[in-house]
């Protein structure tokens, strides 16, 4: 009887760790809501010099990032695979640093930032990384604050426009 009642009492206490588990995994991976926000990317200069708002790309993937920090270089690959599909794409790849030291040698000064950490607070971002996909407009089309998994990349993806390249 003993025996029984401690093997009902571990029992329990595994269904309610396997609860607390898979909601965490539920926490960690449910994908980011679609926002009703809107991004002003006026007046945005690129390390060159070129105005971003003098275009209408298909698209705006807007990267918070920083050489130093250990989640941007954990995600770099999966950000890597959504930085090519959203140029190929036809879309403004931004990468928004905290200061020019921090600037990463997988973002390529043509579409690189160098603007205040008050433009990053403008679409939510307040750590690295952070990643925003909008529409031409600023409209915010998906979001990930914190490291990107491969699933995020996927549902990024998906919302990417179709290329009309020839």
């Amino acid at each position: 009887m003993k025996n029984q009642r401690v093997w009902m009492v571990l029992t329990v206490v595994l269904l309610l760790a396997d609860c607390a588990a898979l909601a965490l995994l539920y926490a960690l991976n449910r994908p980011a809501p679609v926002s009703t926000r809107k991004i002003d990317s006026t007046n945005l200069v690129s390390l060159q010099g070129a105005r971003l708002d003098s275009q209408k790309p298909a698209c705006r993937l807007i990267h918070y990032t920083a050489k130093t920090c250990t989640f941007c270089a954990m995600e770099n690959s999966t950000w890597l695979e959504l930085k090519f599909d959203a140029l190929a794409a036809k879309c403004d790849v931004i990468s928004v640093v905290p200061n020019i030291a921090e600037l990463p040698s997988s973002s390529p000064p043509d579409t690189a930032l160098f603007v205040s950490t008050a433009f990053a607070k403008t679409f939510g971002a307040t750590r690295t990384p952070t990643t925003v996909l909008t529409d031409p407009e600023g409209n915010v089309l998906w979001e990930k604050d914190g490291m990107m998994s491969k699933s995020d990349k996927a549902t990024a993806s998906k919302l990417l426009p179709i290329s009309t390249k020839p």
